[in-house]
């Protein structure tokens, strides 16, 4: 009998025929990511589309297109590595950093975490214009594990680190149109902030 292949919990997701991976590598130094898009964190997809498509950007996105098995598909982004899929290891290597966009249920506050200190505060900057004091940026005022601070965390993994945004549902669309953008609702002034402050960023990498 052969060796038995043990799939870390990001490839036995992938397995799942509900589960569809998008990935689009072009020649850009920041990436925008969304692993619990679809059905897992609504309104995750459509807002990434955006701001991809928006600054030209390379993309990696993870969709539940079925309506059952988020909590099963929901693989944290510490539990998620480069070397898990070959489209997210090329992505990986393509970009200097990155910026993943979740969803929460808390409460109606937007938390900007991540290691990329600079970004972090430059997606805080243009969103609080958007939604003034609902932006959460200080790691230590962010709960512990919205933060997106651990080295193992799949947005920290390019060069220069990443940031990762936490959004309430209230401000993500929630309609099943997923290939597309987000085309209107306070979705879209979240996707256009995060649009205008990776755009001024990324000419600096």
């Amino acid at each position: 009998m052969g060796e038995q292949i043990t799939l870390t919990p990001f490839q036995a997701a992938l397995k799942d025929p509900k589960m569809l991976e998008f990935a689009s590598i072009r020649r850009s130094n920041i990436g925008i990511m969304a692993f619990h898009a679809g059905s897992i964190e609504p309104g995750t997809e459509q807002i990434a589309r955006y701001v991809a498509q928006k600054i030209d950007s390379s993309y990696y996105i993870v969709s539940n297109r079925g309506s059952q098995d988020n909590e099963r598909l929901h693989i944290t982004s510490t539990s998620i590595f480069p070397q898990d899929s070959p489209l997210l290891f090329e992505f990986i290597k393509s970009i200097k950093t990155a910026v993943s966009i979740h969803g929460h249920e808390r409460n109606d506050k937007i938390f900007v975490g991540g290691l990329n200190s600079l970004l972090r505060k430059d997606v805080a900057f243009e969103l609080e214009k958007c939604f003034p004091k609902r932006v959460i940026c200080e790691i230590e005022e962010i709960p512990v594990d919205l933060r997106g601070v651990s080295p193992l965390n799949i947005v920290n993994q390019p060069l220069e680190k990443g940031v990762q945004i936490e959004l309430p549902e209230v401000l993500r669309p929630m309609d099943r149109n997923y290939d597309n953008p987000v085309e209107n609702g306070p979705g879209l002034a979240v996707a256009k902030a995060i649009s205008n402050a990776v755009k001024r960023r990324a000419g600096r990498y």
